[in-house]
């Protein structure tokens, strides 16, 4: 009997996928026991006026993310990242290297 194929998974299933990655790079928040602090759907990512009418959405342009229901300010959550960026160079380095033509054709190299 043919399984049927799903396509939508839940947090538990991305999070066995990427686990292996995720020790491989040193991200314990993703794949120890009890520390994911997101569910799939607990994200709201901003939303800009030109994104709502390109996409015709019914919705309200918003500035910040909210996280599993409280809102966080996008100055916050940058610094959290870049620090998070500024503790982790050679992610950081692998990354460039990696996209460097992408990086070239979009005019950021």
């Amino acid at each position: 009997m043919a399984t049927a194929r799903r396509n939508r998974y839940g947090s538990e299933e991305i999070l066995a996928w990427a686990a292996p990655d995720c020790r491989r790079l040193t991200i314990p928040a993703l794949y120890d026991d009890g520390l994911y602090p997101f569910q799939l759907g607990s994200l709201r990512t901003p939303l800009e006026p030109s994104v709502i009418a390109a996409l015709e959405l019914a919705a309200s342009p918003r500035a910040d993310w909210g996280i599993n229901g409280e809102t966080v300010a996008l100055e916050n959550l940058l610094a959290v990242h870049l620090a998070w960026y500024d503790d982790h160079p050679d992610l950081v380095q692998a990354g460039l290297s990696q996209h460097e033509g992408r990086l070239w054709l979009l005019g950021m190299a």
